[in-house]
């Protein structure tokens, strides 16, 4: 395992496409300043625009962007004929799967690190009051401990879509529908304990500037929709294979 994930991260470097990630949090950060320019008679603070911002990266921008990365990469040693070269030798796809999901975590707490540096530089910068050390140190480990819920979150259909060629499509759109139906949804302070993706929120206790409210009463509700996610992601794992359809049938010479 540990071979296949130096392998992974040497192949992240030399990859544009794990930027995306990373540039989709940035967007999240921008998305959420601009939305605190609205005259709607709300006060946009630090915890505010905080809160904002990882509600858009766990509902619209995390999903998609890891559904996508996971899947191509994936296709991406069908089509180079790596998969199969790797299956040959004493290594299962699963353990190849497992690499690439254990690489998109660690790519996740990346994104997460810059999402939060971002937002020290770009709130405090353009006017956003109500910063302080402890808002800080807040902020960055909620932005962390949010994201990665997010990625653990989606595990089943991230094991799914890297067993199918085709799953890059349907999966992208699968996780575009899932977060943007859990968003609106969890509007309602009731769904957002039990959307998977975006319940890590619903543990940390945010104040009443947020617009958020821990209740204590719901951590039940939001660990078991995680901890079924995860078990649910880990059994399929345990029965994953490349579902590449075999060219020809038997008994024709191929």
């Amino acid at each position: 395992m540990g071979a296949l994930l130096r392998a992974e991260f040497c192949k992240s470097r030399r990859d544009l496409n794990v930027a995306i990630l990373p540039l989709a949090l940035l967007v999240a950060v921008a998305y959420s300043r601009y939305i605190a320019t609205a005259q709607d008679g709300t006060e946009y603070t630090w915890p505010l625009v905080v809160a904002n911002t990882l509600f858009v990266s766990a509902n619209y921008l995390i999903p998609v962007c890891l559904t996508l990365l996971l899947a191509q990469s994936m296709q991406r040693e069908r089509q180079s004929g790596m998969l199969r070269n790797l299956l040959v030798l004493p290594v299962s796809f699963r353990r190849l799967a497992a690499a690439k999901l254990l690489a998109g975590l660690a790519l996740t707490a990346v994104s997460s690190i810059i999402e939060f540096l971002a937002a020290l530089l770009l709130f405090p910068l353009t006017g956003i009051p109500g910063l302080t050390v402890g808002g800080a140190a807040e902020a960055a480990f909620s932005m962390l401990f949010v994201n990665l819920w997010t990625n653990l979150a989606l595990l089943p259909l991230l094991v799914l879509v890297m067993q199918f060629p085709r799953g890059m499509a349907a999966g992208t759109v699968l996780a575009f529908f899932w977060g943007s139906l859990g968003g609106m949804l969890s509007q309602h302070s009731e769904f957002l304990y039990r959307n998977p993706l975006s319940a890590g929120m619903a543990l940390w206790p945010w104040n009443a500037e947020s617009g958020l409210y821990f209740a204590s009463a719901q951590l039940p509700i939001a660990l078991t929709g995680l901890a079924v996610s995860v078990a649910l992601g880990l059994a399929l794992l345990a029965a994953a294979r490349d579902r590449t359809p075999l060219r020809g049938k038997p008994g024709k010479g191929r």
